[in-house]
């Protein structure tokens, strides 16, 4: 069935109205408007645009007002795991020559591209014996992984993998890197070469020694020796023994066609006299040794602790470091073959003084604390914080200062230091949370129109009435921050408001959109204005009640309040558009009335308009 015309008009009519047709957007004449200038392009200069790769990041100096024959220098920069794509830079499509990475500025704005590749590394893996294997890392899926292969004498490769998440074995010495991070490892076997063993001697004190092998030996293998001495000792020799000692230069030998044993000896440190040292920022108190200047290994340290008046030394507190704390028994330790340094710590001595607690005056409520007043050290105050109604403690905020820290009160008590505190907290409001959010159950509009959605939020005593708006099908109405909706495409979309405050309170719209006709026209001065549609019997503007189609009348103008009034009864209000329902309504004539107040003045704008079947 051919779609009936909704809205006709003829030329010759509508200017004597004062009306202009565009794009059968009916429009009030006398509407001023003005636009901003555009700026205009230097003339002989061109811009550089870099099209950004994912894996790394491209940039031109100079990129704006460049002027033709400069040279413009790109520089590629790849981020982790990935390398620049030789071959891939190119402006304005035209290939960038591998490892310059400069063009000259051609006379035309000119765009650069470029790509990167993801690379994996190659790990061999720890604990491979009897040989070495390596690989240049990272590398890119695709490429041919080489790996170097080192038996150790006496040896030959035996197995050769790769794992990426499964065991690949290796043909040859080279493998096809995949798309992940591998790990490679090996075996190696004997080659029928005798081999020996590697021994370490029993009973070496004052120090450790380990070696680089220990069984499967063949001769002519490197064997890396550590010799580890103890805090205060050196090596002072250090042999292997085949059958006879020899020397070790250095941290490694040769291994000879034999078995051999690893023997060494520790000394003490030919710096034999150390010295002791009390650590400063004692305080209350004072700590001296004696001897305390080249101090031999072994000599009895005398240890003097005079605490100040009112106070004793810290039990525990008395230690000495030589790279590791030590108790001090007593008042005497024994020199180890180190530098020492003795450390110790003062308290007052219960029960000497008392204290204040003090309790400053907040907002929301009070604060006690039980006992307050001769309070000595190491006594436990008990605090109790009572809010006011409608008022609650802020977490973390109860504490008590001694003058140089806040410290926090927790399970409502504290242990009394050795000086007056201040006890302080903070009260808040308790939150009210959002009971309930009331919206039009429908709305309906024509694309491009829009309409305000004003929700009432109960209680009116809630702490944050802020709302988060929703659309449930963008493509058919959107939504602002505000709930100023706007149509889109035919169809339906589900507007939800949601309270922000957490509670999970909302409540839903459902907005029809439907392909409606749009007559604006201009609020222009503080003056009552007739539209009428209705007199021309040779120019007739119709509009038939079989449409599906609304048709939405737009407001445009400055204007403090609002109302919409159809035949004399207000449909709608606070919302520059309404839409009228021409489906079903009644045949004959109609006016839609909108009444505006700027300041306390109101004025009136018709539109009067004729329905037909």
């Amino acid at each position: 069935m051919k779609k009936k015309r909704i809205l006709e008009a003829k030329n010759a009519f509508l200017p004597a109205l004062g009306l202009l047709v565009l794009g059968g957007l009916l429009v009030l004449a006398g509407c001023d408007s003005s636009t901003n200038p555009t700026p205009t392009p230097l003339i002989g200069f061109y811009t550089v645009t870099v099209v950004q790769s994912t894996g790394g990041t491209i940039s031109a100096s100079p990129n704006t007002a460049v002027a033709a024959g400069t040279t413009v220098t790109v520089t590629v920069t790849p981020d982790t795991e990935y390398v620049f794509t030789e071959g891939s830079l190119a402006y304005n499509g035209i290939p960038i020559a591998a490892g310059v990475y400069t063009f000259p500025m051609p006379a035309a704005n000119v765009t650069v591209t470029g790509s990167f590749t993801h690379t994996y590394t190659i790990t061999p893996s720890a604990g491979i014996q009897h040989g070495s294997i390596s690989a240049d890392s990272p590398a890119k899926v695709g490429d041919t992984v080489t790996i170097t292969v080192t038996p150790d004498p006496g040896y030959v490769l035996g197995t050769l993998t790769y794992n990426d998440g499964t065991d690949h074995t290796i043909t040859g010495t080279s493998f096809t890197m995949p798309a992940a991070n591998v790990t490679i490892t090996g075996t190696f076997i004997s080659d029928g070469t005798p081999l020996f063993a590697v021994t370490i001697a029993s009973g070496i004190t004052n120090g450790t020694i380990t070696a680089s092998h220990s069984t499967g030996v063949a001769a002519t293998t490197t064997v890396t020796v550590t010799a580890a001495p103890a805090t205060g000792y050196e090596l002072t020799s250090l042999v292997y023994n085949d059958g006879t000692d020899h020397a070790i230069t250095g941290t490694s030998f040769t291994m000879p066609a034999a078995n051999v044993t690893i023997t060494g000896t520790f000394s003490l440190s030919s710096e034999t006299n150390h010295s002791v040292t009390v650590a400063s920022g004692i305080t209350n108190g004072t700590i001296s040794a004696s001897p305390f200047q080249d101090v031999a290994a072994g000599t009895t340290v005398t240890v003097t602790v005079t605490p100040a008046t009112k106070y004793e030394l810290t039990p525990g507190s008395l230690k000495y470091n030589d790279g590791t704390d030590h108790t001090i028994t007593g008042n005497s330790f024994t020199m180890p073959a180190a530098n020492v340094t003795i450390t110790g710590a003062f308290r007052l001595i219960s029960g000497t003084n008392t204290y204040s607690v003090i309790l400053l005056q907040v907002t929301g409520g009070t604060i006690s604390a039980s006992p307050n007043t001769a309070v000595t050290e190491g006594t436990s105050v008990t605090v109790t914080a009572n809010p006011y109604s409608g008022y609650e403690l802020k977490s973390g905020t109860l504490k008590y200062n001694n003058g140089t820290t806040a410290t926090l009160i927790t399970d409502n008590s504290f242990t009394m230091p050795a000086a007056d505190v201040t006890i302080t907290g903070e009260f808040s409001l308790i939150p009210i949370p959002v009971q309930s959010i009331s919206l039009p159950a429908n709305i309906e509009l024509i694309p491009t129109g829009t309409l305000q959605l004003n929700a009432i939020v109960s209680p009116d005593t809630a702490t944050n009435k802020t709302l988060t708006w929703t659309s449930s099908d963008s493509s058919k109405a959107t939504v602002t921050t505000n709930g100023l909706v706007k149509g889109v495409s035919v169809g339906t979309a589900i507007i939800t408001a949601t309270a922000a405050d957490g509670s999970g309170k909302k409540a839903e719209c459902t907005v029809t959109v439907k392909d409606g006709k749009q007559l604006s026209f201009t609020f222009e001065g503080f003056n009552n204005q007739t539209i009428d549609l209705t007199k021309s019997t040779n120019n007739d503007i119709s509009l038939s009640n079989t449409s599906q189609s609304p048709l939405q009348i737009t407001l445009v103008g400055d204007w403090n309040s609002i109302g919409w009034y159809v035949d004399g009864e207000q449909r709608g209000s606070g919302s520059s558009s309404f839409v009228f329902d021409l489906y079903n309504s009644a045949v004959g004539e109609h006016t839609v009335t909108v009444v505006v107040y700027k300041g306390i003045v109101p004025y009136s704008k018709e539109l009067k308009f004729r329905v037909v079947k």
